[in-house]
């Protein structure tokens, strides 16, 4: 059971026009702010151990995820050394789970083939490995990233269509 958690990394940012009601809504859980020179939210910091439900947490910063900055991303630690990271993507926030990499080699096995990245920065997954794993055309993924290891995980979750 987890007794605390604890922010151990961040990369924040939310606009000044935005602060008011962020600053109240982080202030009740107990976070603190820094702000740069223009007054922008730069940094969050936690001022105790969050001893509270994970999920009030969440759902404060599922309803920041609008003005917060894509990219931004709070890095998190338990008493147990589980850490994930509360990623702002596009007006949403999802967890995602850090896992050292020695966890995942237990499952992976090599294919020996190597595939370039491209200028978009996609890869192209090769078709036994989609047929394998039956991946279809539109599945989503949670992307979970180790020291020298990118981890694709399926997932049911579907990122809404701001489109």
């Amino acid at each position: 059971m987890r007794n605390y958690v604890k922010l151990v990394k961040s990369s924040f940012f939310i606009k000044k026009e935005d602060i008011s009601k962020t600053c109240v809504l982080l202030s009740n859980e107990g976070y603190s702010i820094n702000l740069d020179d223009d007054g922008n939210i730069v940094e969050i910091n936690i001022s105790r151990y969050l001893k509270t439900n994970l999920n009030n947490h969440i759902n404060l910063f599922k309803q920041l995820a609008p003005v917060v900055r894509s990219g931004s991303f709070l890095e998190n630690k338990d008493d147990v050394g589980t850490r994930w990271r509360w990623v702002f993507d596009e007006g949403m926030c999802h967890t995602v789970n850090l896992q050292p990499c020695y966890i995942w080699m237990d499952s992976s096995k090599s294919t020996g083939i190597l595939r370039p990245i491209d200028d978009l920065g996609r890869i192209v997954i090769p078709k036994a490995v989609r047929d394998e794993l039956g991946i279809k055309e539109d599945d989503w993924f949670e992307v979970l990233v180790g020291s020298d290891m990118i981890h694709l995980k399926k997932s049911s979750e579907r990122k809404d269509d701001k489109s």
